[in-house]
């Protein structure tokens, strides 16, 4: 949710608007309440996990729309949209190719070099020119002894 929407609660307290943060806190502190008395009930851990999305990302969305509202902050831009659509695409590709594996280290390797790859990639082609040759040169740095 961060990385979608940005910290977004983190730049509103930059504004030196703690209280609007904690308010939007208190009322993702309730979704999240509701949330796992729904959740967890019907789905046990994956419910706990999915309330504690329903949490964050209600807490991210309205700190999002405050930043929006009063300073007109958008959470995204272009780039940032494609590396989520990437990431996003390269889940979607690992969770497939963990479908056809029946091990546990090989599932992990995969999933963690497709999205690894997916994402890194699409935030590099996204961001312009001068990103790539630094993301490139940086594997040409020597290190100091």
């Amino acid at each position: 949710i961060h990385i979608a929407l940005g910290l977004n609660g983190l730049t509103l307290d930059a504004y030196g608007l703690v209280w609007q943060v904690t308010r939007r806190l208190l009322v993702s502190l309730a979704a999240s309440a509701v949330a796992c008395a729904v959740l967890i009930p019907l789905f046990g851990i994956t419910g706990a996990a999915l309330a504690t999305l329903v949490g964050l990302t209600t807490s991210n969305v309205l700190c999002s729309g405050q930043l929006w509202l009063k300073y007109r902050i958008a959470p995204w831009d272009r780039a940032g949209s494609l590396t989520v659509l990437g990431f996003g695409v390269s889940a979607g590709l690992a969770w497939l190719a963990d479908r056809q594996v029946h091990s546990n280290l090989v599932q992990a390797v995969i999933a963690v070099g497709i999205v690894s790859v997916g994402t890194i990639a699409t935030s590099t082609a996204t961001s312009g020119w001068e990103e790539w040759k630094w993301f490139l040169g940086s594997f040409n740095r020597t290190r100091p002894s």
